[in-house]
């Protein structure tokens, strides 16, 4: 289904994807992604994200941004340049914090915890749904809400019964 579809009438969890797309200006996917964005902002759909995604943005943000400055193109030379050098991550400190308050006051978005009996529940849902294990745990949050909808671009979550993926 089309992201720019969802009626908003259920809640939503919302991937790495959708914000991912947005903040480094994806030429395909970012107008939908945005226009979904802006009805979570006002509030218009009820949306959910956990930790793990704010995880995996924080990380893009600043693989994506050192790969600019340090004029490296390659994500795995950027992080050991970060490990031999941890002052690095200043560079990233306004960017990274902006997406942080953003996040934080949209009116339609919660950020819910990773249940604790996740741990017990994650490599039958690795198996059971054939995802990897970061993927697993979102759906695990998403079933610990009783969430049926994801915002994603990832179709590995097509796979797993109950749940409705939509694409920008």
């Amino acid at each position: 289904m089309r992201l720019d579809d969802f009626p908003g009438t259920d809640p939503i969890y919302v991937d790495a994807s959708i914000f991912i797309y947005t903040l480094l200006q994806h030429p395909r996917f970012l107008a939908p992604c945005q226009r979904f964005l802006e009805k979570v902002e006002r509030g218009a759909v009820h949306a959910l994200t956990s930790p793990l995604v704010l995880d995996e943005v924080a990380y893009k943000i600043i693989v994506e941004r050192l790969k600019a400055i340090l004029q490296q193109p390659l994500a795995p030379l950027v992080l050991e340049r970060i490990k031999q050098d941890p002052a690095l991550l200043a560079h990233v400190k306004p960017e990274l914090e902006l997406f942080l308050w953003v996040v934080r006051h949209y009116r339609g978005l919660r950020i819910v915890s990773v249940p604790a009996r996740s741990g017990s529940q994650l490599a039958a849902v690795i198996l059971k749904e054939r995802l990897l294990p970061r993927d697993a745990l979102h759906v695990l949050v998403m079933r610990a809400k009783r969430v049926h909808h994801i915002a994603t671009n990832d179709p590995d979550f097509e796979r797993v019964a109950g749940i409705q993926v939509w694409r920008p």
